[in-house]
């Protein structure tokens, strides 16, 4: 599997990593998910932006970043996500560039995460580039799950546009879409030069978020409390639980 260095943390190494939204509407909540996510089983924290607190300047952008930082100790990915995938954001593609431009830029912010369909993805990936940082290309269907061969061609591709770790998430009707989806995720991960990270989301999806590193996933989602950002997240302790399961398991 390819990795990823993030602030310390190899996405793609032996584990599957666990990942956090903080999804407050304002600095006070991002603040109290910030200290849940503190725990060490965290690997990572990811801040949805387009969830915070809206028209917030590049003041108040730079110093929640910094609190969750402090606050945790663990990298920070920052997410803008649209309303067209399952996201807030509802600005011109001209205000989704500036803004996740903005948090690339922010010293507090190791990776950025760009839905590689967007108009302004490749400004975004670019400027993201400039800033040295770490760029997560992604993908969201929550009507339903692609077929393999469109799954395999979009992972492939967000690593040709630029992505440093390519994310797919698909909503599952049956037991066959989770199984196509790690099919693809097994497909992509052989030719791949980045890490994965693929999720069939609902109940329907639950193998992927635990064996997910089997068929070539990295990490996985958990929810801190009732603070999930997309359907089918365990809570951090259940997942962190299952997850140790597994590891025993491969041994």
């Amino acid at each position: 599997m390819a990795v990823l260095e993030l602030a310390g943390l190899t996405l793609g190494g032996p584990h599957t990593a666990i990942i956090v939204p903080l999804t407050g509407a304002d600095p006070g909540a991002v603040q109290a998910q910030a200290e849940m996510a503190s725990q060490p089983a965290v690997d990572l924290v990811e801040w949805r932006v387009d969830a915070f607190a809206p028209g917030a300047d590049d003041a108040l952008l730079a110093d929640t970043a910094r609190h969750i930082r402090t606050t945790t100790g663990k990298p920070l990915l920052a997410t803008v996500r649209t309303g067209s995938e399952g996201g807030h954001f509802t600005g011109s593609p001209e205000d989704y560039a500036r803004l996740v431009a903005t948090l690339a830029s922010l010293d507090d912010v190791d990776a950025v995460d760009v839905e590689y369909r967007h108009p302004a993805a490749p400004e975004t990936i670019a400027s993201a580039h400039r800033a040295s940082t770490a760029v997560i290309g992604s993908f969201h269907d929550f009507a339903g799950t692609p077929s393999l061969d469109a799954m395999v061609a979009h992972l492939e591709a967000m690593e040709q546009a630029g992505a440093q770790l390519c994310k797919l998430a698909v909503m599952p009707h049956n037991p066959e879409d989770t199984a196509r989806l790690l099919l693809a995720t097994a497909t992509r991960s052989r030719d791949a030069h980045t890490p994965l990270l693929t999720i069939a989301m609902g109940r329907l999806g639950l193998a992927s978020r635990l064996c997910g590193r089997d068929f070539g996933s990295c990490a996985s989602f958990a929810a801190l409390d009732d603070h999930g950002s997309a359907p089918g997240q365990l809570p951090l302790d259940d997942l962190a639980q299952a997850l140790s399961i597994v590891r025993h398991a491969e041994r």
